[in-house]
């Protein structure tokens, strides 16, 4: 039976010994986990990543059957339950663990129709916090206004041909556009835009304002992001370290996860992560052609795509699109989430 927490690649580990196997456990109780998750009001599991609490699986190879599961609650009853666990300002309840989320570039405060998506989380960002259970869900308020003004143009032929051309990007500081050249970028790293300035400022402030708030009590924060809002968190946790040495420790302490999505570090010079968050602390995910966290200079074709605004040629929307995740059978969005729950659980 699904206790609250699992996943079925917890599951898979315990009950078969291999957690790869968390498929071959999706399969044989499909039907069940399909029922499950129209009964919480999603239209499907996405491949088992939305399990509830109740359901019994079958185990292959074990003698586990599938069961009728209590009354579950209804679409409404999700949203209080989303809305109760959301956090309104820092600093929160130290009783239960908290995630901070960090929404895209141009993405608006409310998540239109999706009233389980906490306010100033963003699409991508808010449905990682939907598979995150008895958790305390903070969005970030900052500008996420765009940074890149080339992105913005109306011809994507003509950015695609200026970038191929100039070799240059512009990014907003101090109000305007600001460009640079790739020589210019390696020899002065990339400048921080305002927008993301200002969320790093407002993210360093509430992670102290609630390790302060809860200092030797030992709660778990987890922290995701997605495009701009990944850079922001890197400016935050940099800035925090070097201006901050006595409280970082604390700081460093009470995080048990960084999950970041469209991550433009790759490229753009932006400070990394602190050496403390290894790979064991920190999941940072670019998919293929994805022109914010690949260098736009050299994926023009995603450029385009993005430029134009067709969602389903545009690598950068598609985090939450099955199967192109790391994992097979999963998307990028379920990889992330599903990391930052073994965070909350195992630390």
């Amino acid at each position: 039976m699904i206790a609250k927490g699992d996943t079925l690649w917890d599951i898979a580990t315990k009950n078969l010994g291999d957690p790869t196997k968390w498929i071959a456990l999706y399969e044989a109780s499909q039907s069940v986990i399909e029922a499950a998750a129209r009964t919480y009001g999603h239209a499907t599991s996405d491949h088992g990543n939305l399990i509830f609490p109740g359901t019994r699986l079958s185990v292959p190879g074990g003698t586990c059957h599938p069961e009728t599961r209590q009354p579950a609650p209804t679409a409404q009853q999700l949203a209080q339950i989303a809305q109760q666990n959301r956090v309104e300002h820092i600093p929160a309840s130290c009783s239960k663990p908290l995630m901070i989320g960090v929404r895209g570039s141009d993405e608006k405060p409310e998540v239109e129709g999706n009233p389980v998506i906490p306010r100033d989380l963003g699409p991508e960002v808010g449905r990682i916090s939907t598979y995150l259970s008895d958790t305390q869900v903070y969005g970030l308020p900052y500008p996420a206004a765009k940074v890149f003004p080339n992105l913005a143009t109306d011809s994507a032929e003509k950015l695609a041909y200026e970038l191929a051309k100039n070799k240059a990007i512009s990014v907003i500081v101090g109000g305007n556009p600001v460009t640079k050249t790739a020589e210019q970028v390696k020899r002065e790293g990339f400048p921080v835009p305002d927008s993301v300035k200002e969320g790093a400022a407002n993210l360093e402030a509430d992670l102290l304002a609630q390790v302060g708030h809860c200092h030797g009590q030992k709660q778990k924060v987890v922290l995701a992001g997605y495009s701009q809002g990944a850079w922001v968190i890197r400016v935050a946790l940099a800035a925090l370290k070097r201006d901050h040495p006595h409280q970082w420790a604390d700081v460093l302490d009470s995080i048990s996860g960084i999950g970041l999505l469209a991550d433009p570090y790759n490229k753009f010079f932006q400070p990394p992560l602190p050496e403390e968050f290894g790979l064991k602390n920190s999941y940072s995910v670019c998919l293929p052609g994805d022109p914010v966290c690949n260098d736009p200079l050299t994926t023009l074709e995603g450029v385009r795509d993005c430029t134009v605004g067709e969602p389903l040629s545009c690598t950068h929307l598609l985090y939450g699109i099955t199967d192109i995740g790391k994992v097979p059978g999963k998307t990028a969005i379920q990889d992330v989430a599903t990391f930052l729950q073994r965070g909350l659980k195992n630390r």
